[in-house]
Protein backbone atom coordinates (compact mmCIF):
# COMPACT_ATOMS: atom_id res chain seq x y z
CA UNK A 1 0.00 0.00 0.00
CA UNK A 2 3.03 2.30 0.47
CA UNK A 3 4.89 1.50 -2.15
CA UNK A 4 2.11 2.44 -4.88
CA UNK A 5 1.93 6.02 -3.11
CA UNK A 6 5.29 6.79 -2.72
CA UNK A 7 5.98 6.46 -6.53
CA UNK A 8 3.28 8.31 -7.73
CA UNK A 9 4.46 11.03 -4.93
CA UNK A 10 7.92 10.71 -6.81
CA UNK A 11 6.53 10.89 -10.21
CA UNK A 12 4.35 13.55 -9.11
CA UNK A 13 7.38 15.52 -7.43
CA UNK A 14 9.34 15.17 -10.57
CA UNK A 15 6.92 16.11 -13.29
CA UNK A 16 6.58 19.51 -11.04
CA UNK A 17 9.92 20.01 -10.66
CA UNK A 18 10.89 20.43 -14.48
CA UNK A 19 8.13 22.71 -15.17
CA UNK A 20 10.76 25.88 -14.70
CA UNK A 21 11.79 24.02 -18.15
CA UNK A 22 8.62 25.08 -19.54
CA UNK A 23 8.96 28.64 -18.93
CA UNK A 24 9.49 31.02 -21.80
CA UNK A 25 10.04 35.13 -22.37
CA UNK A 26 8.06 35.91 -25.73
CA UNK A 27 8.43 39.00 -26.98
CA UNK A 28 5.05 39.90 -28.47
CA UNK A 29 4.17 42.78 -30.35
CA UNK A 30 0.70 43.70 -29.68
CA UNK A 31 -1.10 45.80 -31.99
CA UNK A 32 -1.85 49.45 -30.48
CA UNK A 33 -3.60 52.33 -31.06
CA UNK A 34 -3.25 55.61 -28.96
CA UNK A 35 -7.00 56.47 -28.03
CA UNK A 36 -8.15 59.35 -25.78
CA UNK A 37 -9.95 58.05 -22.72
CA UNK A 38 -12.44 60.70 -21.29
CA UNK A 39 -14.59 60.65 -17.92
CA UNK A 40 -16.90 63.06 -16.51
CA UNK A 41 -20.36 63.59 -15.23
CA UNK A 42 -22.83 66.24 -14.58
CA UNK A 43 -26.30 66.30 -13.46
CA UNK A 44 -29.22 68.65 -12.40
CA UNK A 45 -27.60 70.17 -9.57
CA UNK A 46 -23.84 70.28 -11.45
CA UNK A 47 -22.93 73.82 -11.60
CA UNK A 48 -19.40 73.59 -13.31
CA UNK A 49 -18.30 70.30 -16.06
CA UNK A 50 -15.11 68.35 -15.35
CA UNK A 51 -13.88 66.01 -17.32
CA UNK A 52 -10.90 63.70 -17.59
CA UNK A 53 -9.21 64.03 -20.12
CA UNK A 54 -6.32 61.14 -20.70
CA UNK A 55 -5.12 58.59 -23.23
CA UNK A 56 -4.47 54.75 -23.64
CA UNK A 57 -1.08 53.22 -23.51
CA UNK A 58 0.77 49.89 -24.93
CA UNK A 59 -0.89 47.02 -23.40
CA UNK A 60 2.39 45.69 -21.83
CA UNK A 61 3.60 48.93 -20.69
CA UNK A 62 3.71 50.08 -17.17
CA UNK A 63 0.68 52.68 -16.71
CA UNK A 64 2.34 55.84 -14.57
CA UNK A 65 0.16 59.16 -14.84
CA UNK A 66 2.92 60.99 -16.55
CA UNK A 67 2.23 58.32 -19.19
CA UNK A 68 -1.83 59.00 -19.68
CA UNK A 69 -1.93 62.53 -19.08
CA UNK A 70 -2.83 65.30 -21.04
CA UNK A 71 -2.45 68.87 -20.21
CA UNK A 72 -2.95 70.36 -23.86
CA UNK A 73 -6.62 69.27 -24.92
CA UNK A 74 -9.05 71.66 -26.59
CA UNK A 75 -12.14 70.65 -24.26
CA UNK A 76 -15.46 72.61 -25.64
CA UNK A 77 -19.51 71.83 -24.06
CA UNK A 78 -22.58 73.09 -26.44
CA UNK A 79 -25.82 73.92 -25.44
CA UNK A 80 -28.51 75.73 -26.67
CA UNK A 81 -26.52 78.87 -28.30
CA UNK A 82 -23.78 79.00 -26.01
CA UNK A 83 -19.83 77.30 -26.34
CA UNK A 84 -17.89 76.84 -22.30
CA UNK A 85 -14.50 76.12 -22.50
CA UNK A 86 -13.07 73.51 -20.68
CA UNK A 87 -9.70 74.69 -18.87
CA UNK A 88 -7.05 72.71 -17.60
CA UNK A 89 -6.70 72.65 -14.16
CA UNK A 90 -3.85 70.14 -13.28
CA UNK A 91 -3.05 66.75 -14.00
CA UNK A 92 -5.59 65.73 -16.43
CA UNK A 93 -8.53 67.48 -15.17
CA UNK A 94 -10.53 69.89 -17.07
CA UNK A 95 -13.15 72.44 -15.11
CA UNK A 96 -15.60 74.85 -17.09
CA UNK A 97 -14.61 78.45 -17.29
CA UNK A 98 -18.40 79.42 -16.53
CA UNK A 99 -20.81 78.11 -14.42
CA UNK A 100 -23.18 75.42 -16.92
CA UNK A 101 -26.73 75.70 -16.46
CA UNK A 102 -27.79 72.49 -16.63
CA UNK A 103 -31.45 72.64 -17.64
CA UNK A 104 -34.52 69.64 -18.43
CA UNK A 105 -34.64 69.04 -22.05
CA UNK A 106 -31.70 70.41 -23.03
CA UNK A 107 -28.56 68.12 -25.23
CA UNK A 108 -25.26 69.45 -24.02
CA UNK A 109 -22.32 67.85 -26.33
CA UNK A 110 -19.21 67.61 -25.31
CA UNK A 111 -16.16 67.77 -27.88
CA UNK A 112 -12.82 66.69 -26.74
CA UNK A 113 -9.50 67.93 -29.87
CA UNK A 114 -6.21 66.42 -28.73
CA UNK A 115 -3.39 66.63 -31.89
CA UNK A 116 -4.71 64.16 -34.79
CA UNK A 117 -7.81 62.91 -32.21
CA UNK A 118 -11.32 63.75 -31.71
CA UNK A 119 -14.02 62.55 -29.26
CA UNK A 120 -17.64 63.61 -28.74
CA UNK A 121 -20.41 62.92 -26.13
CA UNK A 122 -23.92 64.21 -25.69
CA UNK A 123 -26.24 63.81 -23.25
CA UNK A 124 -29.47 65.29 -22.76
CA UNK A 125 -31.17 65.99 -19.05
CA UNK A 126 -34.78 64.01 -18.83
CA UNK A 127 -37.77 66.31 -17.82
CA UNK A 128 -38.47 65.11 -14.32
CA UNK A 129 -41.12 62.70 -14.22
CA UNK A 130 -44.53 63.41 -12.10
CA UNK A 131 -45.52 61.64 -8.64
CA UNK A 132 -48.41 59.83 -8.80
CA UNK A 133 -48.36 58.63 -4.82
CA UNK A 134 -46.14 57.73 -2.42
CA UNK A 135 -47.42 54.80 -0.45
CA UNK A 136 -45.97 54.40 3.37
CA UNK A 137 -46.46 51.36 4.79
CA UNK A 138 -44.96 50.05 9.10
CA UNK A 139 -42.88 46.98 9.09
CA UNK A 140 -42.01 47.52 12.54
CA UNK A 141 -39.46 44.85 12.65
CA UNK A 142 -37.31 44.41 15.55
CA UNK A 143 -39.25 46.48 17.61
CA UNK A 144 -38.08 49.52 15.92
CA UNK A 145 -39.99 51.96 13.78
CA UNK A 146 -38.99 50.84 10.22
CA UNK A 147 -41.29 52.04 7.24
CA UNK A 148 -41.12 51.09 3.48
CA UNK A 149 -42.20 53.40 1.32
CA UNK A 150 -43.05 53.00 -2.45
CA UNK A 151 -42.85 55.65 -5.04
CA UNK A 152 -45.32 55.91 -8.44
CA UNK A 153 -43.92 57.83 -10.95
CA UNK A 154 -44.93 58.89 -14.47
CA UNK A 155 -42.49 59.77 -17.24
CA UNK A 156 -43.85 63.23 -19.17
CA UNK A 157 -41.01 61.91 -21.83
CA UNK A 158 -42.47 59.87 -25.08
CA UNK A 159 -40.24 56.60 -25.12
CA UNK A 160 -39.20 56.62 -21.15
CA UNK A 161 -40.67 54.04 -18.81
CA UNK A 162 -42.28 54.53 -15.76
CA UNK A 163 -40.87 53.89 -12.43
Amino acid sequence: MKKPFIISLLIILSLLSSCDDLEQVVDADLPYVEKLIIQGQFGINSRNLSVSVTKSIPPLEEPTLDKVTITDAECKVYYKDKVINLIHQGESIYVSEDTLTIEEGVEYRLEVKWKDKFATASSTIPQMPELLSIKKEDSGRYGYDQYNYTFNFKSTEEGMLGF
